[in-house]
């Protein structure tokens, strides 16, 4: 489908993807090194130039075209349903404060806001002065129970896809980045967020999370 999705690949490396045929840049940077790590994908859909920033710091530019993306109405956190033949990609680690901007966030924006000790805000102003606000914001401090709140919309998910507790729900955990986050066991676990078609109507995408990972011997899906 023409999406987007960020991966762990290659032995730690953050792999950004889009549209159909999948387009795919892969940041110099390892991060399973069993510490927290902000992890930012970006993509201009006018221009086609898409980055990877790690912790603030841009790890790789590329280009890619400009065709629409059309994001299901269903995205999953910790797993690709879709990639059969890699187990779908089911993630082994940590993940923390997920948001989707329909807004290109600048270098200087990434480095100075979103790396900040405490914990960020859902929106902020720009360099220009404009109102940053996400599409959608997972703080992932519920610290328990079976969904997880978009804090600016009605997007909200289900731990292993249902309001009953499965042996696929990640774990709710508080020694994390900030509050709260969940733990992925890299066998079943995952998280399906619902009414998400819309999260790439205007064709550019800002998109980041904290991620924590040790090592890594597969290709594992974030979101």
């Amino acid at each position: 489908t023409d999406d987007f999705g960020v991966s762990l690949i290659d032995e730690g490396v953050i792999a950004f993807g889009t549209g159909n045929p999948d387009e795919t840049v892969k940041s110099e940077k390892t991060v399973n090194d069993g510490s927290w790590h902000h992890v930012a994908a970006r993509r201009n859909g006018e221009s086609g130039e898409v980055a990877i920033f790690i912790d603030g710091v841009k790890s790789v530019t590329g280009q890619q075209s400009t065709q629409d993306l059309d994001t299901q109405s269903q995205i999953y956190f910790g797993n690709n349903p879709c990639d059969v033949s890699n187990n779908r990609q089911y993630f082994d680690g940590k993940l923390d404060d997920v948001r989707i901007y329909s807004d290109y966030i600048s270098d200087s924006e990434i480095d100075s806001t979103l790396t900040t000790p405490k914990h960020p805000f859902a929106s902020w102003k720009s360099d220009s002065g404009q109102d940053l606000k996400p599409l959608a914001h997972w703080t992932l401090d519920a610290g328990k129970g079976q969904k997880i709140y978009d804090a600016v919309g009605e997007r909200d998910g289900k731990l292993g896809g249902s309001l009953n507790r499965e042996s696929s729900d990640p774990k709710w955990l508080n020694d994390c980045r900030f509050k709260g986050c969940l733990e992925f066991d890299g066998k079943d676990d995952h998280v399906v967020i619902d009414n998400a078609g819309d999260l790439d109507d205007n064709e550019t995408i800002s998109a980041f999370a904290w991620i924590k990972r040790d090592e890594i011997d597969s290709r594992q899906a974030i979101f």
